[in-house]
């Protein structure tokens, strides 16, 4: 889920939280499929909105 409606993909910032990303790259590697999301948000509620790409880290 991605709360912010400023992008069109997401990727693990490895620099911030290295085991997060670390552990999505593994994931993805022994099979499980990542699913991304954007939302739009207001006051009253936050709704899935659109599908967006994961970018897996360079070199990958």
């Amino acid at each position: 889920m991605v709360q912010r409606t400023d992008c069109d993909a997401f990727s693990a910032c490895h620099d911030l939280d290295p085991a997060f990303a670390s552990a999505l790259e593994r994931a993805a590697d022994a099979g499980v499929e990542v699913l991304v999301y954007g939302c739009e948000m207001s006051p009253a509620a936050i709704r899935i909105a659109r599908s967006m790409t994961w970018r897996r880290a360079v070199g990958r």
